[in-house]
């Protein structure tokens, strides 16, 4: 009977222990800030109306696991998917010389884990290069698909790009950042851990990070 009580007791505490361990929350999400660590990216020299598809940079060597990590310190579990674009040139004067493009690298969808009860990967940075051409394009461009926005929020230049604004920022949607910035025209967008983190802070904590980190590698 003795022995039987002795095991009883020892127990119990191991279970409480246990118990206390499993219902722990996962620590808080911490920011850093822009470290630029990979080369610069040069471009060939090419015309105005554009840069061929073939000589476009690989969209997933533009930001890399490490400066990623700069702006989370937290990531882990990294994944990268490419993303096509289809290009159109249009030449208004002589439409028969417009072409079309299957650009196969132009995007990158860059996937990892953030603390979070659900242990997978959930958050993701997406960045887009919608265009290479000569700064003049590239301003026409960026301004004409701006005027078509009925909301959004002017960022200008305080992210280290020539020009930037985000889209409207709401919890339905990923948020979207456009930038130009000399030859580039490009885009950021992502979300983090459902309900850790509000896509107004993803955008003022994290995308403004990876502009400027992307800025830094363009110039």
């Amino acid at each position: 009977m003795t022995r039987s009580r002795l095991v009883l007791l020892v127990g119990l505490p191991l279970l409480s222990t246990v118990l206390v361990a499993g219902c722990s929350s996962p620590p808080e999400i911490r920011f850093g800030s822009a470290q630029p660590s990979g080369q610069r990216i040069t471009l060939p020299s090419a015309p105005d109306p554009g840069l061929p598809g073939a000589q476009w940079p690989d969209a997933c060597t533009l930001l890399s696991d490490a400066e990623v990590k700069a702006v989370l310190p937290q990531a882990e579990d990294f994944t990268r998917e490419k993303q096509s674009l289809t290009l159109r040139r249009i030449d208004f004067l002589k439409p028969e010389n417009s072409t079309t493009e299957e650009i196969p690298a132009a995007g990158c969808d860059i996937w990892f884990r953030l603390p979070d009860d659900y242990d997978g990967r959930n958050a993701n940075i997406d960045l887009f290069v919608l265009r290479i051409a000569g700064p003049s394009v590239i301003e026409k461009e960026y301004r004409d698909d701006r005027k078509d926005k009925s909301a959004i929020q002017e960022l200008g230049r305080a992210w280290g790009a020539d020009d930037c604004y985000s889209d409207r920022i709401s919890e339905g949607t990923s948020p979207n950042v456009h930038c130009r910035l000399g030859r580039y025209y490009f885009r950021v967008s992502g979300h983090g851990p459902n309900g850790r983190l509000t896509n107004q802070d993803y955008t003022d904590k994290v995308l403004s990070q990876v502009v400027q980190t992307l800025a830094a590698r363009m110039r």
